[in-house]
């Protein structure tokens, strides 16, 4: 019989539903899923989690979790020629204020005539 699990071994076989009691338990559970992916990341690659940013709310409360989680992290942007100058002028006041605490950010342009990264 097959079982499928996750990268964490968890059987996925059966559906199942996580229910939490409150806000605060929810977020404790991403924070320490947030850790496990970070012990992750550091043991199998030795770099920090990455962090994909759009610029849009549920990168902005992703962002926050591991903020609070305190693992070391890399946060990285796609600039596409699809984004809205203010989701671009957001992802760019949010990278500065990471580098500010220290952070790396990424920027990426992806475009049918060039692919690169520049630090932000």
């Amino acid at each position: 019989m097959y079982t499928q699990t996750n990268l964490f071994g968890d059987d996925l076989s059966e559906e199942k539903s996580i229910i939490y009691e409150s806000i605060e338990e929810a977020e404790q559970a991403a924070i320490e899923r947030i850790k496990l992916a970070s012990q992750f990341s550091e043991y199998y690659y030795h770099a920090p989690i990455l962090i994909a940013y759009s610029g849009g709310k549920d990168s902005d409360v992703l962002l926050r979790l591991v903020q609070k989680s305190g693992v070391k992290y890399e946060v990285i942007h796609s600039v596409t020629t699809l984004d809205a100058p203010e989701t671009n002028r957001h992802v760019n006041e949010v990278f500065e204020r990471e580098r500010e605490r220290g952070e790396r950010c990424l920027n990426c342009e992806v475009s049918p005539f060039r692919v690169g990264c520049s630090k932000l």
